[in-house]
């Protein structure tokens, strides 16, 4: 009979963990996160059994939703200013700093070494994210301005939701270049023809940083998935999607 209790008992304990486990872990992402966060996302998974949820857009809008309570585990942001503004309102736990995003021009269809007046040509459109509540359309913008280049190419800009509409928006044709994450642009569209990597002065830094939010009901899940996620394991996996990642920290 005693044996039958603890067997029963068991099963029961079973059952708790799997209805934990059931309970989806929700990740609001940056778009720009995506190429990285979905492999890492899946080995999650598989590992700890966890369903795992992730809604990606541009970080001002995402940040947007947490602070009028939206019902995100965590946020992952490719500007630590959305990141500072939820942490001054208590809305965010600790910010970890994921490592610095490159910003980009990328002309898929071009045919010789790209420079920056490449975009001055005529009859060409320019994909940006929208710089209102996207970080990388932001530092796009800063970058034409610094360049002295804005005010002529300014009837040349399209503008993108987020950073990856804007990609999508160039690869589709819509638009002949994209100043855009180097993150989003596919693996096999990076020769020097197509691609050119911009600098950014400090204050146009893209510091990508991620936190869990403070009314989350999944605190052991989230915290479970920032570790899994800072692993060093994959650190190559972010250099290679563009994320210059710095010494990696566990703590939780």
């Amino acid at each position: 009979m005693r044996q039958r209790a603890v067997f029963f008992l068991a099963l029961l304990w079973v059952s708790v963990i799997a209805m934990v486990n059931a309970e989806p872990l929700t990740i609001a992402a940056a778009s720009s996160y995506r190429p990285i966060l979905e492999p890492i996302t899946q080995a999650y998974r598989e590992q700890h059994q966890q369903v795992v949820r992730v809604i990606y857009g541009s970080s001002g809008k995402l940040a947007t939703q947490i602070a009028a309570g939206a019902p995100f585990d965590l946020y992952f942001s490719a500007n630590p200013r959305f990141m500072q503004k939820l942490r001054q309102q208590l809305l965010v736990d600790r910010v970890h700093d994921d490592g610095i995003g490159q910003l980009v021009l990328w002309a898929p269809r071009s045919k010789a070494a790209l420079q920056p007046a490449d975009i001055m040509q005529a009859e060409i459109r320019v994909a940006i994210a929208q710089p209102r509540h996207a970080p990388y359309g932001q530092a796009a913008l800063g970058w034409l301005k610094n360049q002295g280049l804005y005010e002529q190419i300014k009837p040349k800009l399209v503008y993108a939701e987020n950073v990856a509409q804007a990609a999508q928006m160039v690869f589709s044709g819509a638009a002949d270049f994209g100043l855009v994450a180097l993150s989003v642009v596919p693996l096999d569209a990076r020769s020097e023809n197509q691609l050119l990597q911009l600098q950014l002065d400090d204050s146009q830094r893209l510091q990508q940083n991620h936190a869990r939010v403070a009314g989350s009901e999944q605190v052991t899940a989230a915290r479970a998935f920032s570790q899994f996620y800072r692993q060093s394991q994959f650190d190559a996996l972010k250099q290679r999607f563009g994320i210059q990642v710095r010494a990696t920290e566990l703590s939780p």
